[in-house]
């Protein structure tokens, strides 16, 4: 199936609305029910963006083959999630772009996010409702990652309630069932940006490889005095780390690297050092936990996990370079 000519959908000026930039790393099972889904939603078609970061799966020869006429980019190295979707927005047209996730099936049409947008000029950011494949709420805004927020988020029950306002995501279900015009984030894995405003702040942050960008992301826009949007009735599906449950030891590492550049980035390295330090005890009382359960439940899983946060801690007091990050989680898969 292809795509409908990019010169049927321009706008009122000949210029192009929606530039739609998807990251790929080894993403191939994904690959066509997002394209499938997307297509049936934008009426108005104008281009899709994918930047493949050198997949090893078939990607690009399955992308050239079933579906021509979408733009792809080859990039001869993983890039990152940041990086990648940084290439395919300097290759883009669009006035609005919107950052998709390969891993995502979209549920609802696309075009009540552009009007919002063009019905608040003081909004450059919008985003959507993540579910997940079940059709649960997936946590798809949440708050500036202040250092004790991290360390209450860590702390704290992923399924917690409490302290609501006071942990990084937003988890309760009746926050997703209305529109909010003003929120810190939205998820990067279905973002939609004024191109202006992305070539003014110059895109994510080149150091980050993968997770946090769209934090850091939604809060240099709101430096600027922009408003960040969220839109209850934009329902996507998020295959979450491509279908793989739980969180990998290598999104763990990348997701560290990340805290450790925007911590130092907006509160500066003695912040951050001590922030790290107070997540790594966390890590480390969570290693010992799940080690005692593991030995006496003669359990593997748990045991395992207490070497995760072992490494984890290690990661959060030493760190490591940019970019340095393993790349078998990542690259568009996130």
């Amino acid at each position: 199936m292809s795509l409908a000519p990019i010169s049927d959908h321009t706008g009122p000026k000949g210029e192009l609305l929606l530039s739609v930039i998807i990251v790929n790393y080894n993403g191939r099972s994904f690959l066509e029910t997002c394209l499938q889904a997307l297509l049936q939603k934008l009426p108005f078609l104008h281009e899709i963006i994918i930047v493949d970061n050198n997949s090893s799966d078939g990607s690009r020869e399955y992308l050239l083959e079933s579906w021509p006429d979408v733009i792809l980019i080859c990039s001869p190295d993983n890039l990152g999630f940041a990086r990648g979707n940084n290439l395919g927005a300097r290759h883009a047209r669009g006035r609005i772009l919107l950052l998709l996730n390969n891993d995502t099936k979209v549920l609802e049409p696309l075009q009540p996010l552009l009007d919002y947008l063009e019905r608040h000029p003081d909004t450059d950011i919008v985003g959507g409702r993540l579910r997940n494949p079940d059709g649960s709420i997936q946590t798809s805004v949440g708050y500036d990652h202040s250092p004790f927020r991290l360390l209450l988020t860590w702390m704290l029950p992923h399924t917690s309630t409490w302290f609501i306002g006071w942990q990084i995501y937003e988890r309760r279900p009746q926050f997703y069932q209305c529109d909010h015009p003003e929120v810190d984030w939205v998820s990067g894995a279905f973002l939609c940006i004024r191109r202006s405003t992305w070539l003014d702040i110059s895109g994510f942050d080149q150091e980050i490889f993968m997770y946090v960008e769209d934090v850091d992301l939604c809060s240099r826009v709101r430096k600027l005095g922009k408003k960040v949007a969220f839109l209850a009735d934009a329902d996507t599906c998020h295959f979450e780390g491509s279908g793989k449950k739980g969180m990998t030891g290598n999104a763990l590492m990348s997701t560290i690297d990340s805290y450790r550049l925007v911590l130092a980035k907006q509160y500066g390295n003695l912040t951050r050092n001590l922030t790290c330090a107070g997540l790594a005890l966390i890590f480390l009382v969570r290693s010992w936990l799940y080690l005692i359960t593991g030995v006496i439940h003669r359990d593997p899983v748990k045991t395992d996990k207490a070497g995760f946060y072992l490494r984890g801690a290690g990661r959060l007091l030493w760190g490591s370079s940019p970019n340095v990050s393993a790349r078998s989680d990542g690259g568009g898969n996130r």
